[in-house]
């Protein structure tokens, strides 16, 4: 798969997994609801246009992994939080992004620098001003402890 193909399904996944903030984690169907979104395109106006013909293979993995192990992701990136940040402030487009890169990292074996790049990217451009800076450390911590 392309780099602009790939970027453009992680730009996608991110879409779908910023709705679980939405939804009632305790519904045995949130995982059909979040790839409804992603189906639906995800808030884009058309995006089979941009590849069109092509299936979004990643992004269905990503969200698929996201959803399948939501907790131990969510776990993963509370242990990196500041000790007077609670996991439930955290904006539901920052953590998107985290869950994303979390992902990447955790079970789908991206390199920890491309994991941490992209999700940083994805803050840069969803994201408030200055969250790319917390994401990035919280992501890199979370790789350093992969690493070892």
């Amino acid at each position: 798969m392309n780099k602009e193909k790939r970027k453009f399904e992680r730009e996608l996944a991110y879409r779908a997994v910023f709705q679980i903030g939405f939804e009632d984690r305790g519904q045995s169907d949130l995982k059909a609801k979040i790839m409804a979104t992603l189906d639906n395109g995800a808030g884009f106006a058309d995006p089979k246009e941009d590849f069109q013909g092509d299936q979004y293979t990643y992004a269905h993995l990503l969200v698929e992994t996201v959803v399948a192990h939501l907790e131990t992701i969510d776990s993963e990136i509370n242990k990196y939080l500041r000790e007077d940040w609670h996991f439930d402030r955290i904006p539901s487009a920052e953590l998107a992004a985290m869950r994303i890169g979390a992902a990447e990292m955790m079970y789908l074996g991206l390199p920890i620098e491309i994991a941490v790049n992209e999700s940083v990217e994805l803050a840069k451009k969803y994201c408030d001003e200055k969250s790319y800076r917390y994401i990035n450390g919280i992501l890199n911590n979370l790789g350093k402890h992969l690493i070892n």
